[in-house]
């Protein structure tokens, strides 16, 4: 057995404790509690805020069709004060979710929710509210941050809001790979006046943690279709009971409920011989068909010759990534030079507030210069601010040189807040080289990932078990060496096919596509495989399988290439009037769009006054305030000081151990 990847995995577990127990951290930035901006009730005037009475409990529910992923969030807001109560719940669903439905249940009454522009949502809802009505809002300010008001919830009583939307599976080869944010990790706005910045007008009032990190208990529940040719079913990420056989395969949380502290990540995959390699699902509505489309690029299985690369390495230091984020990093990072051809050549950029480059330019990949490298990422710790533009633009500008791959490597939690900026920044300056996200943490901006590495041409991974990161960047290190497929096209008649343009496929990825079919012939996806060889596959539309949803889903689908469209011409509102047409005629909840319920019974007396109140949210596991928002108190940092001492210590044994191993 070899020691050495022990001996360094243990330095760097020490040094992060270290870091994140050290009581001088410093603020990651001007956003996080006070400056993440939601205002709860807009009537005239500031709204009153106070510490909450109002407790928040979920419930969610998954019904999954290969990689479709139906959804129901039901959220009770209970009141345990002695006052009527208007309340406010932040949280966070997947980036690729279609929230097509919202009903206000209060009793046995359920208030089917209607979708209006959001100014429109906003005066219905502030009208019934002040005339004592109960009610409810929905609303988005990012793809994967929602917010639910809800009005004139009486004194030690209880409403539920219930939201269903339509979510999609990541899928590889046979396994499909699910993630549902649980937690939002505060976000850092740059303050750095040469950043480009894209007004952002849909993020804001105020938000408040829970100082025990137990807010928001939530239960999960998951049934399979076509459960008979499904061969495991597992989750790094929670325990799950897993019951039922044949056609009824059931998973649910084995602790019952558990807070929304951490993504819940839950992965299945097909027997072999089971999975097939093209899906084709389609629902009619209205009398228009919607067709959603996968089909499995060919098995690269004879081995390629990969050309030299020039790899620069950008790996996130800042506050907001101490404890497990930086462990995850770090590991994922060292794995990544482990795996440097000796004709490679490579840098890195560590950021937080400020650069910290290793070499300031592409170095070859001698057993020097990574000796170097992996000491210089082993003293790295987690503190500062998240100035990621300065991180990106000197990552893009690196040039490489002949006919060398040109990659750039981002390990981060993407706790930004100027994503729009920084989609425009990769957009405009990747030029021939490809980015790479890898995603650490509990609870990373899966939007900020996913989309970073669309614009930048490249495929996005997300670490979710720490003994298996060098397994993740291996794979990924070989997706990295050559695209699957390229140049595909879709050949067909009388269709509006969203995404407009298929990106480039890595590995075993599928391509996925929705569309709007005005014909009835066949599907023809056409390319270039890995070996430079002309691909094509057919897809018959009268063999599709019934689906649910796939209008919602080509609806988001649209929303977000307009919404990309509105990002990289530094213009937020360029597609407003195209984007709330879709959303209006596919009842789709946007940042323009909200969901109104009101029931039309006066609940409230004349004479009762309103308390609003906002619900508590978790920070992700295994952070806390300080690492945000910088000591709460002095109390406490003596025996910090001196944990942080010890780990320290112990840090410095086994880094001695591992200079040791390697002399």
């Amino acid at each position: 057995m070899q020691t050495g990847p022990v001996v360094r995995f243990l330095c760097i577990f020490f040094l992060s404790i270290a870091a994140g127990l050290s009581p001088g951290q410093a603020s990651t930035g001007t956003v996080p509690n006070a400056g993440m901006e939601i205002r709860a009730m807009e009537p005239e005037g500031k709204p009153e805020v106070t510490r909450p009475a109002l407790m928040v409990s979920s419930d969610i529910g998954a019904e999954i069709s290969g990689p479709i992923v139906r959804l129901t969030v039901k959220q009770t807001f209970r009141n345990d004060s002695d006052f009527w109560s208007e309340g406010l719940f932040r949280f966070p669903l997947p980036d690729n979710a279609a929230v097509d439905t919202m009903v206000l249940t209060v009793g046995d009454r359920r208030i089917v929710g209607t979708i209006k522009e959001k100014e429109e949502a906003q005066r219905t809802y502030n009208e019934a509210v002040r005339a004592g009505k109960k009610a409810a809002l929905l609303r988005e300010y990012r793809p994967n941050i929602f917010a639910t008001l809800v009005g004139n919830i009486p004194p030690h009583g209880d409403v539920t809001v219930e939201i269903g939307l339509q979510s999609m599976a990541g899928m590889e080869g046979d396994t499909f790979r699910w993630r549902l944010p649980q937690a939002i990790t505060p976000r850092y706005h740059s303050e750095v006046k040469a950043t480009p910045r894209v007004a952002d007008r849909f993020f804001e009032g105020e938000v408040f943690y829970s100082a025990d990190g137990k807010a928001n208990p939530t239960s999960f529940h998951a049934s399979f279709g076509a459960s008979h040719a499904i061969d495991a079913i597992e989750s790094p990420s929670h325990k799950l009971d897993i019951t039922g056989e044949g056609k009824t395969l059931k998973a649910e949380l084995a602790a019952g409920t558990e807070p929304a502290n951490r993504d819940l990540i839950l992965n299945w995959r097909y027997r072999a011989g089971e999975m097939p390699a093209a899906m084709l699902f389609r629902e009619t509505k209205e009398e228009e068909s919607y067709l959603l489309g996968l089909v499995l690029p060919p098995r690269g299985d004879a081995p390629r010759a990969v050309p030299p690369r020039d790899v620069t390495f950008v790996i996130d230091i800042s506050g907001s990534m101490s404890g497990r984020s930086i462990m995850e990093a770090k590991v994922a990072l060292l794995s990544g030079l482990d795996l440097m051809a000796p004709e490679d050549r490579f840098d890195i950029i560590a950021f937080e507030s400020a650069l910290h480059p290793l070499f300031g330019s592409l170095r070859t990949a001698t057993p020097e210069t990574l000796h170097k490298a992996k000491e210089w990422v082993m003293g790295l710790a987690a503190d500062g601010g998240t100035e990621m533009a300065p991180a990106l633009a000197a990552a893009l500008n690196q040039t490489g040189e002949g006919e060398t791959l040109r990659q750039i490597l981002f390990l981060t939690d993407g706790a930004v807040g100027d994503e729009a900026a920084l989609f425009a920044q990769v957009k405009a300056g990747a030029g021939k080289a490809r980015l790479f996200t890898v995603g650490v943490g509990p609870a990373p901006n899966g939007w900020f990932m996913r989309k970073a590495a669309e614009m930048g041409r490249g495929i996005h991974i997300q670490i979710d078990d720490l003994t298996k990161a060098a397994e993740a960047m291996k794979a990924l290190y070989a997706d990295m060496a050559r695209p699957s497929l390229t140049g595909l096209a879709l050949d067909a008649q009388g269709v509006d096919m969203a995404p407009t343009a298929l990106p480039d496929l890595y590995g075993t990825r599928p391509v996925v596509f929705a569309l709007k079919a005005g014909g009835s012939g066949p599907l023809v996806l056409k390319g270039t495989d890995g070996t430079g060889r002309p691909w094509q596959t057919s897809l018959d539309p009268a063999s599709a399988e019934k689906g649910k949803g796939i209008a919602s889903l080509w609806a988001r689908r649209k929303v977000e290439g307009l919404m990309d469209d509105a990002a990289i011409r530094r213009d937020i509102d360029a597609n407003r009037q195209a984007i709330v047409d879709i959303a209006l005629e596919h009842r789709l909840l946007t940042p323009y769009t909200s969901f109104v319920a009101v029931e039309e019974k006066i609940s409230r007396p004349e004479n009762e006054g309103l308390d609003r109140q906002v619900a508590e949210g978790n920070l992700p596991e295994g952070t806390s305030a300080k690492q945000f928002f910088g000591p709460q108190t002095a109390a406490g940092l003596g025996l910090h000081a001196y944990a942080a001492f010890l780990a320290l210590l112990a840090a410095c044994f086994f880094y001695a151990l591992a200079r040791r191993r390697t002399a």
